[in-house]
């Protein structure tokens, strides 16, 4: 006598891109609840059928009073996606959802929650294929956007954090030289990553374009996101190479304020600027490619890309420094060299994986395209002017507090860069995440990612806060062994601690509208964050009987205010930049 395992025949759906099946049931040990495993036929990169299976429980009779047996699903996604949120699936489903009508070819089984159980019956499955069936509960401790969050964010927390340890090798290497080389490498790396800086547009803009058409499965329009954002790239980065190599001389002359009477130093840092410039178009490319990357959802390859950098930055510094002699020369074409080779990685890289195809490369990009990218440019570049406007007068203000201030300046201004390269690395993940489902007309679940990042931004922000705080009484003093410095510096390390979680939920929401492509608002608000900050440091200054470095660290936080006020006002009402995508996409 057979036993009810035994009941259970092997049937199949057919996969309509490849020819597959789509779902297959085996019977499994006699035990009276027979187990089956379904498959999903899905087609890789490469056209082949890459196989995914996932055991499911079965029973030989019906539950309609079941809550999860209203949760109707195609088993060919339950195999695939369960627990894992809405995804789409191109199988042929199994039944039409409402009806229970067979399709033609398919097995006759009924759903229940995925992963759960699977009754016997009529056909009854998601004719649009997509799953709907509740995952476990979102929670403060557990999220189904953590995955992905994390894939993103770690590999980019250790690329962000490998940009300052390409010039701290350079400073310990030079340092050898003598205290003139020294001063004359920081002095020229400063004008150099001004003028980088002015154009990280570059890299932002290209991230939610790409996002886009990846998130269509659209290709060829990701290879001209790209391409044009190169062809701007070079063209700018030759432009900017020029300036700099021809106004070298005067641009450290000012930079040095007379500071340096024998000339050393300026002769140095001309000479170093000169060998630096050369890379513009290559660190400026740079910026396109790692944006079209994190627009394919993608950090790791920029992590390899600038480890790469590194190890030759390295080497060549030893090389051509204590080898061939060539001092701060030597240097400067070490970084040159590195930042060319990272460039033709990565380039490389986008070539072939198919996301930048060569002849894109030589097409003339359309001048409305054109227009609307420099427009974007301009927003962000005088965004950024802004903000650095606001720290290069807060510094200055510092000046007249005498040397001590300054270096306690210098200490807090170093480490709060360091803490907050955490966050760098969330506003990198939610840049990407949501121009991504954006991109998909997902506006909920770029909601959903916005709200997430938020929480994990703020708990860091609190743990780095209570650490810095805990440790501002002998922080400091790993620096410097001045007490004067201590002292002052450590005053000002509460306020850094109390405002890192208002720095985390900027960066976030700035990453977040940068997604959704608002570059314009962001620009237009730096206007008036900028001006209150500017404002509230002349207050400091002038109009104070006790003008302190606590009080101008409290006029700087009004930037991160402003940023976390503007951010919330445009994020978080009906007619935000995530809702207004949505909506006219139809959804």
């Amino acid at each position: 006598m057979r036993s009810a395992a035994s009941a259970f025949q092997p049937s199949s759906c057919v996969h309509r891109a490849t020819g597959m099946p789509s779902i297959v049931v085996r019977s499994g040990p006699r035990t009276g609840a027979p187990q089956g495993r379904v498959v999903t036929a899905q087609t890789s990169a490469k056209g082949r059928p890459a196989l995914r299976p996932l055991r499911l429980g079965f029973s030989g009779s019906k539950n309609p009073g079941s809550r999860s047996s209203s949760y109707r699903c195609s088993l060919t996604s339950a195999a695939v996606h369960a627990g894992s949120g809405v995804q789409r699936q191109a199988a042929t489903a199994c039944g039409h959802w409402a009806t229970g009508a067979p399709l033609s070819g398919c097995s006759t089984l009924r759903g229940q929650r995925p992963g759960v159980k699977v009754h016997a019956g009529e056909a009854v499955a998601s004719s649009s294929g997509e799953f709907n069936a509740p995952a476990r509960p979102d929670t403060l401790w557990y999220s189904r956007y953590d995955k992905e969050i994390l894939a993103l964010a770690i590999p980019a927390l250790f690329s962000v954090l490998l940009d300052p340890l390409l010039s701290l090798v350079d400073t310990a290497i030079v340092g050898r030289l003598g205290a003139a080389q020294l001063g004359a490498v920081g002095l020229a790396t400063l004008v150099f990553n001004f003028s980088a800086f002015l154009f990280s547009f570059l890299m932002v803009v290209t991230t939610p374009r790409v996002a886009a058409a990846v998130a269509n499965d659209n290709k060829p329009e990701a290879s001209r996101a790209t391409a044009q954002g190169l062809q701007v790239g070079l063209a700018i980065g030759v432009v900017a190479a020029v300036a700099l190599w021809y106004g070298a001389p005067a641009l450290v002359s000012a930079m040095s304020g007379g500071a340096d009477p024998k000339g050393d130093v300026v002769g140095y840092a001309i000479t170093y600027l000169r060998c630096r410039c050369l890379a513009s178009p290559a660190v400026l490319a740079i910026f396109v490619a790692i944006g079209s990357f994190r627009g394919s959802r993608d950090t790791v390859t920029p992590l390899i890309a600038a480890m790469a950098a590194n190890f030759i930055n390295l080497s060549l510094d030893l090389i051509l420094i204590f080898v061939f002699g060539l001092g701060v020369a030597g240097a400067a074409i070490a970084t040159t060299i590195s930042q060319y080779v990272s460039c033709t990685v990565l380039v490389g890289m986008l070539i072939k994986r198919k996301m930048l195809d060569p002849a894109d490369l030589l097409a003339r990009p359309p001048q409305s395209e054109l227009l609307n990218f420099l427009k974007a440019g301009v927003s962000l570049s005088s965004r950024n002017v802004i903000s650095m406007a606001a720290i290069l007068y807060a510094t200055t203000s510092v000046t007249r507090l005498g040397a001590a201030s300054l270096a306690a300046h210098e200490i807090l201004r170093q480490v709060w860069i360091f803490a907050i390269q955490a966050f760098s690395a969330l506003d990198i993940a939610t840049q990407s995440l949501i121009a991504t489902y954006l991109g998909q007309n997902m506006q909920q679940k770029a909601f959903d990612v916005l709200k997430r990042t938020l929480q994990l931004g703020v708990a860091a922000g609190v743990t780095i806060g209570l650490s810095m705080a805990f440790g501002a009484s002998f922080l400091p003093g790993a620096f410097t062994s001045d007490q004067a410095v201590i002292s002052i510096a450590a005053r000002v390390f509460p306020v850094l601690a109390f405002y890192l979680p208002f720095d985390a939920v900027a960066s976030i929401m700035d990453g977040s509208l940068l997604g959704a492509g608002d570059t314009g608002y962001l620009g237009r608000t730096m206007l008036v964050t900028g001006a209150v900050a500017a404002g509230a440091l002349y207050y400091v200054q002038h109009m104070r009987p006790n003008f302190d470095l606590v009080g101008v660290w409290l006029a700087i936080k009004c930037l991160t205010l402003g940023r976390v006020f503007f951010g919330a006002l445009r994020l978080f009402r009906q007619d935000s930049p995530l809702a207004r995508r949505a909506n006219k996409a139809g959804v």
